[in-house]
């Protein structure tokens, strides 16, 4: 059997036989104002808000539930910018997956910026979402397996 090298939020690394890994698809929305982006610190780290989709939701759907879940913004997809993968293993669960990431470049249609829809599971783990400037985001407290894309974004606001 394969033996594939996973990693975590914090840089750990795992040998983890491949028929361990489940896979797990995953949306983002990128939403950007006047050089800020949106970003959400869960497990200590800053990253785009996303997560799952769920087997009975479409890409869209799930994109749209996520934001609004860890935002509170109802949102408008209105790209596909890039799709990515990496062996991950998930914060708290001991699981270990191949995850597959979408994201997509959004706007804001409505809503409030807060904390207050957070599921059960995101009240333990994140911090509520906010605004950062392009240029001063430390890559140290960044997501690993969102830092090229946050790089793409900068290098294309310049």
């Amino acid at each position: 059997m394969k033996q594939i090298t996973a990693h975590d939020i914090y840089g750990n690394q795992y040998e983890v036989l491949a028929n361990r890994l489940e896979f797990r698809f995953s949306v983002y929305g990128l939403l950007l104002k006047e050089n800020k982006i949106l970003l959400i610190k869960e497990f200590g780290k800053l990253g785009f808000p996303g997560g799952g989709v769920h087997l009975d939701e479409k890409l869209e759907e799930a994109l749209k539930r996520e934001i609004f879940e860890e935002t509170g913004y109802r949102i408008e997809s209105k790209k596909l910018l890039t799709v990515d993968d990496s062996y991950f293993k998930l914060p708290g669960s001991g699981k270990f997956v191949h995850s597959i990431f979408l994201f997509y470049k959004c706007e804001i249609l409505s809503g409030q910026l807060t904390d207050k829809f957070f599921t059960n599971g995101e009240k333990k783990t994140s911090q509520k979402a906010n605004w950062y400037e392009l240029d001063k985001i430390n890559e140290s407290e960044f997501n690993p397996d969102y830092l090229e894309i946050l790089r793409t974004i900068i290098h294309d606001q310049n």
